[in-house]
């Protein structure tokens, strides 16, 4: 597919308090003062973004934002695009690639991770009805212009995680459609950006699963599964090479958009951390032993959380969570205090309705900024940390 030249225009808005003016919220909560000293990047571009991440794609030492766009007019596309990091939280022009046609009804959603063994971060494109489901592979310099294919399944995948399941150090693929099922489905990968199909296993939980996440919970190295959907959030304690056959069983019952595995606690244990639209919180699980979970606790953010991500944030080396307000144009910070509970939150101001949320260190200072896309507005919010590592 040939490259084409991308157009970014740069606008910077200074935020020194973090203070958010917005229109008053119908549920969630205002927050309270800004712990990080925020400053605010607003990247305007001619497309509408959607999904976002964040990492050294084009082989420098400066992490780069990757953006999955969704197409403004019948007549266009979606766009892959990558803007490369200066190291200052400024970037620079990059290149994007047609993933699903104007005739597609469809969008795409991606993961990353080197599935071909070369040391750079590839892309794995799921539910492109032209293109098919593949791998754009990295050539260590941001170039993904070669496609691997590897149609197994043709529903509608809602999200896709890659992981290692059996310990061979190729990354296998996870991931949940509903447009046949709903079923969640795995593929054994090949090292060379190719996946196999391991089987496809109907899933309980509801037709409207919306995110997956793996990660190792109960202690057996290895990565155990979880799926987030309108019915609750459902876990698969997995077996290292054990056959496709897991089975599911919901932890918590409502209406939840996406899920995450970490230590938010600060105890050494992995915890269950999801986001609750229509309650305007955040939930957490606790672990209360390995592989075990106790009682949710409820977390109140901005209007109606979607998008989030765990990280160290504050440099105390527990994670805490940040996530995206849809209803009020915000970020919500909720900072771990490490003894299993968080500071009251701090919102910041973004692009309307930000559809994702993804974490680095994009000016170089040692802590870890945040980046996210407004479709509505057609900008990448760039939140860059003040904490002094």
């Amino acid at each position: 597919m040939p490259r084409r030249n991308v157009t970014l225009v740069i606008v910077a808005t200074l935020l020194l308090s973090g203070a958010v003016d917005e229109r008053p919220a119908d549920g969630g909560s205002d927050g309270g003062a800004a712990p990080l000293g925020i400053t605010a990047l607003t990247h305007s571009l001619d497309t509408r973004p959607r999904r976002v991440a964040v990492a050294p794609f084009d082989g420098d030492a400066h992490p780069d934002v990757l953006v999955l766009t969704s197409r403004t007019t019948v007549t266009e596309s979606d766009q892959l695009l990558m803007l490369s990091g200066q190291g200052d939280g400024a970037f620079a022009a990059g290149f994007d690639y047609e993933v699903a046609p104007p005739e597609s009804p469809i969008g795409v959603n991606p993961a990353f991770g080197d599935v071909d063994g070369d040391s750079d971060l590839d892309i794995l494109l799921c539910n492109s009805p032209y293109f098919g489901n593949g791998t754009r592979l990295n050539d260590g310099q941001g170039d993904f212009n070669t496609w691997m294919s590897w149609n197994f399944f043709g529903g509608a995948a809602t999200d896709v995680v890659l992981f290692d399941r059996d310990g061979d150090d190729d990354l296998d693929v996870f991931f949940v459609e509903i447009d046949l099922g709903p079923y969640v489905c795995l593929g054994e990968g090949n090292g060379n950006g190719l996946f196999t199909a391991l089987g496809f296993n109907f899933f309980s939980g509801g037709d409207s699963a919306s995110q997956v996440a793996a990660g190792e919970l109960n202690g057996d190295d290895s990565p155990d599964l979880g799926v987030a959907s309108q019915g609750g959030i459902s876990l698969a304690m997995t077996v290292a090479g054990a056959p496709v056959g897991v089975a599911f069983t919901e932890i918590l019952d409502g209406g939840f958009r996406d899920l995450a595995f970490g230590d938010v606690t600060g105890d050494g244990l992995v915890d269950v951390v999801a986001t609750s639209p229509l309650t305007h919180q955040v939930v957490v699980i606790p672990a209360t032993a390995v592989g075990v979970f106790g009682a949710p606790v409820w977390h109140t953010v901005g209007r109606r959380p979607t998008m989030m991500v765990l990280a160290d944030l504050d440099g105390d080396t527990v994670l805490d969570v940040a996530c995206t307000n849809e209803g009020d144009a915000s970020v919500s910070l909720l900072l771990s205090d490490g003894a299993g509970s968080f500071e009251p939150f701090a919102k910041h101001a973004v692009g309307r309705s930000p559809l994702d949320i993804a974490v680095g260190d994009l000016d170089g200072d040692g802590d870890l900024d945040l980046v996210t896309s407004s479709g509505l507005d057609r900008t990448l919010s760039v939140l860059l940390n003040g904490t002094v590592p």
